[in-house]
């Protein structure tokens, strides 16, 4: 489900034995986020995973303001 606010994906790079964090991706969607590393030309794109911080930024900001 894209929605029309960006934020941040995480996209995790297999470094043989697991997944490991490599960078955050600004996007409205999971589907737009692979695309957007995958267009980077990383060598790393031939098997990653990305994560939804979406959720964890919005915790973040609200942990900040109490």
């Amino acid at each position: 489900m894209a929605t029309e606010t960006r934020g941040p994906f995480a996209v995790l790079v297999n470094n043989g034995f697991r997944y490991e964090y490599h960078m955050s991706v600004d996007a409205r969607s999971a589907r737009e986020a692979r695309e957007i590393f995958k267009r980077s030309g990383d060598w790393r794109a031939d098997d990653f995973r990305v994560r939804d911080d979406r959720t964890a930024a919005a915790r973040g900001q609200q942990m900040q303001t109490n």
